[in-house]
């Protein structure tokens, strides 16, 4: 059943490629390492699924070794940008873990020599009656499942039973491991990740103001500087009569650009420029109506 769900997933992720190989040029979709090494992984993966059916009928035991391809399957794709951008910086992270890491081992292979010659040799056995501390790499392996406190303090217990004295080893060595290089670990990991993260937040900011600006130069299109757009009035104490250099202008954006104005319309930009006029003593020109409307249109964002 496993595996008849495993083929369905894997159809599924031909799908997608196929689907995301329609809107993508090919030549930019099979440059793409993420496609390239998706395919590679189903490859391998329907080769392992062929293998073990196939060793499995002839009564061979079979490891299902693709198994450890999957999580590269959630940050190749599209939708697992966030997974990948975790992904990148827990990488860059390690090299800055290497130097506390060596430290920790040192001083865990030290304590494990400690062990092997305090309790090597002497008899002691485990719960499940396996010989207590009996080489060099059990004494490693037993100390840094402690560590974890797996097996705390079933590990101390055959040592504490042969004397009472032999809990300061443990405790000491739980002091120096588990308190004290544990939480270095962890705090180097934290300031490291969230440093290499702000940086990583900083890039994708500056790049989409980059592309932003581009987009801008591409769209933006070079023009002669205008005049501000103006409209006619003419004073109350003229007539009706009055002569074309008896008439003055008022600009329209200075008027438009006031507060309350930004989501107005054509119709309410003419009702705010003649409000505007009249309360300023001004009389309102016919003919200025016409040519507001149309620069109004050019006005308005």
């Amino acid at each position: 059943i496993t595996m008849i769900v495993e083929g369905f997933v894997l159809c599924f992720y031909l799908f997608r490629l196929a689907h995301i190989s329609v809107f993508t040029p090919l030549t930019r979709f099979w440059s793409d390492t993420k496609h390239v090494l998706i395919f590679c992984m189903i490859g391998l993966t329907l080769l392992d699924m062929i293998m073990y059916i196939g060793l499995l009928e002839s009564g061979y035991y079979c490891v299902r070794w693709s198994r450890v391809l999957r999580p590269l399957f959630a940050i190749n794709f599209p939708e697992m940008k966030q997974i990948r951008r975790s992904f990148r910086n827990l990488r860059k992270t390690f090299p800055d873990l290497i130097n506390v890491l060596c430290l920790f081992f040192f001083c865990l292979s030290i304590f494990s020599l400690m062990g092997f010659k305090l309790f090597g040799g002497r008899g002691l056995q485990l719960v499940d009656g396996r010989p207590y501390f009996n080489t060099y790499w059990d004494s490693i392996f037993d100390l840094y499942v402690l560590v974890t406190t797996a097996n705390n303090p079933d590990i101390m217990m055959p040592a504490y039973d042969a004397s009472p004295y032999y809990v300061i080893f443990f405790v000491i060595f739980l002091v120096i491991c588990f308190f004290i290089y544990m939480n270095i670990i962890l705090a180097v990991i934290y300031n490291n990740y969230r440093k290499h993260l702000k940086n990583e937040v900083k890039k994708t900011v500056y790049s989409k103001r980059q592309q932003l600006s581009k987009a801008f130069d591409i769209l933006a299109v070079n023009t002669p500087s205008k005049p501000p757009f103006q409209v006619l009035y003419s004073h109350p104490q003229d007539d009706d009569n009055s002569q074309t250099d008896r008439k003055s202008s008022v600009d329209i954006t200075s008027i438009l650009s006031g507060e309350g104005n930004e989501h107005l319309g054509v119709g309410g930009c003419l009702t705010a420029v003649k409000k505007s006029l009249v309360n300023k003593g001004l009389k309102w020109r016919l003919e200025s109506f016409f040519l507001l409307g149309r620069l109004t249109q050019e006005v308005l964002p």
